[in-house]
């Protein structure tokens, strides 16, 4: 009788250790359900989202064929004009007394003259013509169409592309007047436009 008691006690107990390790493997099994269920909802979702985005796409692409190229580039801003504005010239940043850095506003105009934020590339030159013409040059900078993007300055009734330079080793103190030579090249219609200004140097 004995005996046989302890045979029950010690497969009870053997059941309850083999029931304990199984759990954890249970919840790990349903752990991994739960995930494959949720990663397949995402994947749903993410097909559902491509399948939109290209139904948007196809619906504008129909649209843009049906109009004919030079309706649709007539129909936009186009760039007239580009102006030096009369505030570029050089600045002493640092207030130690000396010039050092050369600022130009750039402001592009449509054919309405309407200030616009055209894209396009920028050649920036600074010449000094009092002097021959192998040492007029001093300067030379180009401007890329995705910087030029960031410099734009939206202001209440004022709108420009500010660029700023550093050029301490140009102004010594003995130049008078300097020109600013500017070539923008309209990205839309390839366009290029040619502006210069004199800008004085301090003292």
């Amino acid at each position: 009788m004995k005996i046989k008691a302890f045979l029950i006690i010690t497969t009870a107990a053997a059941l309850l250790i083999i029931t304990g390790c199984e759990q954890p493997q249970k919840t790990t099994q349903w752990d991994k359900l739960t995930e494959l269920e949720r990663e397949r909802t995402d994947l749903k979702q993410e097909v559902k989202h491509l399948q939109q985005e290209n139904k948007q796409l196809k619906e504008q692409f129909a649209s843009l064929a049906k109009l004919e190229h030079d309706i649709r580039v007539e129909l936009l801003a186009n760039l007239d004009n580009v102006e030096i504005d009369k505030r570029s010239g050089f600045f002493d940043k640092n207030r130690d007394g000396k010039e050092e850095t050369l600022i130009v506003y750039l402001k592009p105009f449509d054919d309405s003259g309407d200030v616009i934020k055209a894209a396009g590339d920028v050649n920036i030159q600074l010449w000094d013509l009092s002097k021959k013409s192998d040492d007029a040059l001093l300067g030379e900078w180009n401007i890329a169409p995705k910087e030029l993007k960031d410099l734009w300055m939206g202001m209440v009734m004022t709108n420009y592309y500010r660029l700023s330079f550093r050029i301490p080793e140009l102004l010594d103190g003995n130049r008078k007047d300097l020109t600013i030579k500017v070539k923008f090249t309209d990205y839309l219609t390839g366009k290029v436009f040619r502006k210069q200004k004199v800008v004085k140097c301090k003292p």
